[in-house]
């Protein structure tokens, strides 16, 4: 069945014209403080499932502290004091001090494995506690002023965004694929750019997290086409979008989210529109997920004419 493409260049329809009318005459603050809006919520997110993490392995370990074996070495300590005076006799002849070194030995065997479990959940706990800072230092980034471009290789840019908007960490069980297909070196907005694909790469994990019969599967590319563009195509087998929803993708306000606000498409299509290029959105009927494809013009670095 053929695909069917819907960009953020069509007109609203079915009434959305007065919609359109309403918003702000300042529509360029709309769209970049929507995207900044995105991205805070994102960060939100992010950072609350490590914290969850974060604690979880605190509650461990704080768990393992209580109910530790070390206590036992008091006791030890002060039954030989208590019989320091004939210490070498209680020892050797008498069965409580014979049970000594046996008890010892069991004690060494528990306090070690003890340690080993300690090790392991503060060794997890620092893990969360990196990725917290990972995320923090590319978010950071990202919130830099866009508008200024730079020399930058696709590559790189779809690695930084799958690193905002999927960190190690916070994936579940959703598999991601980065399948650039260019090295080319070219002069872009790199964090208006990715402000879009991180858009695009939370919708697609929202759209794979809803449905619970399979895997969820991300795939982002970036890839030379014909024309002169350079397109940054991001796909998922999430639950799709419904013929109803298919016309208003990119419509101000328009989600299909319980908890959506209708900024992030209408965000991101006028962005890719400042860029020069469009953002659309790819759907075959009757197969599953949905592909958006942020198509740019591409301007090569000095070095790669």
């Amino acid at each position: 069945m053929k695909a069917q493409e819907f960009n953020s260049d069509s007109s609203p329809p079915n009434g959305d014209d007065a919609l359109e009318s309403a918003l702000p005459q300042d529509r360029e603050a709309v769209w970049r403080l929507a995207l900044n809006a995105q991205a805070a919520n994102g960060i939100l997110h992010n950072l609350g499932n490590v914290l969850t993490s974060v604690s979880i392995a605190t509650d461990l370990t704080v768990e393992l502290l209580e109910r530790s074996a070390v206590s036992n070495v008091r006791r030890v300590v002060e039954l030989l004091q208590s019989r320091q005076h004939d210490l070498g006799t209680f020892l050797t002849t008498e069965d409580k001090g014979r049970a000594v070194l046996p008890f010892l030995d069991r004690l060494a065997t528990t306090l070690e494995d003890e340690r080993h479990e300690l090790v392991d959940e503060l060794t997890r706990l620092r893990e969360q506690l990196g990725h917290a800072r990972r995320i923090l230092n590319r978010h950071q980034q990202l919130s830099h002023a866009s508008g200024v471009t730079e020399v930058c290789r696709p590559g790189e840019l779809v690695e930084q965004a799958i690193e905002l908007a999927l960190p190690e960490g916070t994936r579940g069980d959703v598999r991601v694929w980065n399948d650039c297909e260019t090295d080319t070196r070219i002069v872009i907005d790199r964090q208006l750019v990715l402000q879009i694909l991180v858009n695009l790469l939370r919708n697609a994990k929202d759209a794979v997290h809803v449905r619970t019969d399979r895997p969820g599967e991300i795939r982002i590319n970036a890839f030379v086409a014909e024309g002169g563009k350079i397109h940054f195509e991001v796909s998922d087998n999430g639950v799709g979008i419904s013929v109803e929803a298919k016309q208003r993708l990119f419509a101000y306000r328009f989600t299909t989210k319980k908890d959506g606000n209708g900024l992030g498409l209408y965000s991101s299509g006028i962005a890719a529109q400042e860029l020069g290029g469009r953002l659309t959105c790819t759907i075959v009927p009757g197969q599953e997920g949905a592909t958006f494809v942020l198509e740019l013009p591409m301007v090569l670095s000095a070095d790669s004419r």
